[in-house]
């Protein structure tokens, strides 16, 4: 089955996305234009420069909210290397592996960043219906889990970007964040290929959907 196919079944009753890590608004797009989801969607981003795309992609579309900030497990600031290739930016410090496949991983600078937590924003975001959960921020995915606390058992689907070689350093791998999920009361629906293998075969990441399994 094609992600789009699998985004179609999944988010067919889901009212709202939370987009979190999301650059310039890249997935947000694919929705809209690809799998035809016509709910809500809030966006997350904190890197000023990526942050000022992703209001543009927005402006035109009323049911599409942007906020410049991180998500992570406490309130305060990030500092967040900004690379090459803005997609990459991270909390984290990515392996060598990673920048030598993808030249754009580089560093470039570093930005200071506001972030707050799932829990805290929670209130404020007004959600209503069943709720679709995407983190993509290179490495950082449990934090943002963490910050969730309890308002994670509200939250129907989960997808996340997973390393499975160590991408980042301090992130979690694979089988980490199956636990982590599992422990969350989520249970897997499918793995999906995310970017390029090395040369000796490695694959490097996968986009890893959950369902809450109160919902069942």
């Amino acid at each position: 089955m094609l992600p789009r196919q699998r985004r179609q079944i999944l988010l067919a009753e889901i009212a709202t996305v939370l987009d979190v890590g999301a650059n310039a608004g890249q997935y947000a797009r694919w929705l809209r234009r690809e799998v035809g989801f016509a709910g809500r969607i809030i966006s997350f981003e904190p890197v000023r420069e990526v942050y000022d795309h992703l209001a543009l992609a927005a402006a035109d579309d009323d049911a599409w909210d942007c906020h410049r900030t991180a998500l992570g497990e406490r309130s305060g600031q990030l500092e967040i290397t900004v690379t090459q290739e803005s997609e990459f930016s991270s909390a984290l410090v990515p392996a060598p592996h990673v920048v030598g496949h993808w030249p754009g991983a580089a560093a470039r600078a570093t930005e200071l960043v506001p972030v707050t937590t799932l829990a805290e924003i929670w209130p404020d975001l007004g959600c209503v219906g069943r709720v679709f959960l995407k983190v993509d921020v290179e490495g950082y995915e449990l934090a943002v889990l963490r910050g969730a606390g309890a308002v994670l058992s509200g939250v129907s689907l989960i997808e996340l970007e997973i390393s499975v070689a160590p991408n980042f350093r301090g992130g979690p791998g694979l089988a980490e964040v199956l636990h982590a999920l599992d422990e969350a009361g989520f249970d897997l629906v499918a793995l999906e290929q995310n970017h390029g293998d090395l040369e000796d075969g490695q694959m490097l990441m996968v986009d890893g959907v959950f369902r809450n399994r109160r919902e069942l």
